[in-house]
């Protein structure tokens, strides 16, 4: 099924994506760089999101990033990590520092990039007839009989496909409408602060812990963290999460308000840490806030309806202790990908191949999803701990069971799907959006 327009002004393809975020314009690459089906990625907003900060990726986001062909172009950009450093706060003392060359399964890699660098690279690989801007999707239905979904957008156009996929987040309209009254994510208790901090070429730097390439920092108080990583040579990302009362929905931040709070919660923390000078040069205009939460799914998956799923964040929203809530959506793309491209090049074959397809992806991911979201929690709820005196078995006795370096990685194994040997590269008939 070429993209087409119908005498009734539907629009025809076999996949739509529902979200250009990195979840879903992974989905579409990995579908173009395959060659065989059609798809269409719908987007509400004007255009893809140029603010944002940056996401932390480890080895599977990276092997993820090799098969989606943008990995070299990005590494160009940022500094490799080499080793995690976990300290506290108000004493400056350094608990642990292990290189990742000390961890089992390697080689691996980390390191933090901009979301907005990320998209363009992936959009760059999404050809622009593909991608449609300031469509929203208000509803969909199934109709069993001819084995398709007809979505409707905002503007009043449909879209006839063989397969919708919800790639929008963790406010997910998709997630809505396939699951009325469900909870989009449960709220774990603390609020993240994220910014990214300048850092100037000519100028000399401070001898903290904080600047020094290739570190991991983590650093802990009670019911408070800090996290930095020299990203470039010029930029460190920086994050603190405390413990809070949810915000409320669609609340928005003063940046500079942000910072200040940022100075309150760190106030007698050692100066080996560099937050006065972090914050001093972190422009208020880029600094975010998040309500922390996460979805548990099922270990089968479960989170789709006929030929209807949901992708990354729009599926299983998870806390990011792990940093693993970006690759997952990655993970899930090319899985996906993979089994759409194999139902699809079949015809759909009966009226089940593509919501099998669906169901089996969900099933191969939900195990995998559910493990990293709980593992992420738990270690979320140890590192929250707001009580000095846990805090002090936690750190002293707790710290070398739980953080050793060998297993400190066994969660970012991960083999992404081969590319065909031989990509079919049919001819397809592409039509904007009205």
């Amino acid at each position: 099924m070429a993209i087409t327009m119908a005498t009734d002004n539907t629009l025809e393809t076999e996949v739509l994506i529902v979200g250009v975020g990195p979840a879903g314009v992974s989905l579409a690459a990995d579908l173009e760089r395959r060659g065989i089906i059609d798809y269409l990625l719908v987007e509400k907003a004007s255009s893809p999101r140029e603010g944002g900060t940056a996401i932390g990726f480890w080895t599977n986001a990276w092997r993820c990033l090799e098969s989606l062909g943008v990995a070299e172009g990005l590494r160009k950009s940022y500094l490799q990590g080499e080793r995690v450093r976990i300290g506290t706060g108000q004493e400056g003392k350094e608990l642990t520092s292990f290189s990742l060359e000390e961890c089992d399964g390697g080689p691996h890699e980390f390191r933090y990039i901009m979301r907005s660098d990320l998209l363009r690279q992936l959009l760059k690989i999404v050809p622009k007839q593909r991608v449609a801007y300031n469509k929203a999707v208000v509803g969909f239905r199934e109709d069993k009989g001819e084995g398709v979904v007809i979505a409707e957008l905002s503007c009043g156009q449909k879209i006839r496909c063989k397969a919708l996929v919800g790639a929008d987040g963790v406010g997910s309209t998709v997630h809505k409408l396939l699951f009325p009254g469900q909870k989009l994510a449960n709220y774990a208790g603390y609020q993240a602060i994220r910014g990214v901090a300048t850092i100037s070429k000519s100028g000399s730097l401070p001898p903290f812990f904080t600047f020094e390439r290739g570190v991991v920092n983590q650093v802990w108080g009670a019911g408070v963290r800090l996290g930095t990583f020299r990203m470039t040579e010029t930029s460190l990302y920086w994050f603190v999460t405390y413990n809070d009362q949810q915000r409320e929905a669609g609340r928005d931040d003063d940046g500079a308000e942000l910072l200040q709070k940022v100075r309150s919660l760190l106030a007698g923390w050692d100066a080996r840490w560099g937050i006065d000078t972090i914050l001093k040069n972190t422009p208020a205009q880029d600094v975010l806030r998040t309500s922390i939460g996460d979805r548990w799914p099922k270990p089968l998956g479960n989170w789709g309806q006929g030929r209807v799923t949901l992708l990354g964040d729009a599926a299983h929203p998870m806390t990011p202790n792990l940093g693993q809530g970006g690759a997952a959506g990655m993970e899930d793309a090319l899985v996906l990908g993979e089994l759409l491209v194999a139902a699809l090049d079949k015809g759909d074959v009966g009226a089940e191949t593509v919501p099998q397809a669906l169901r089996a992806y969900e099933k191969e991911r939900g195990r995998r999803i559910t493990y990293l979201t709980l593992k992420s929690f738990i270690f979320g709820f140890l590192l929250q701990i707001p009580y000095s005196p846990v805090t002090f078995v936690r750190d002293n006795l707790a710290l070398p069971l739980v953080f050793k370096p060998r297993s400190f990685l066994s969660h970012t194994k991960f083999e992404a799907p081969p590319l065909p040997s031989k990509v079919e590269k049919k001819k397809r008939r592409m039509f904007p959006l009205m």
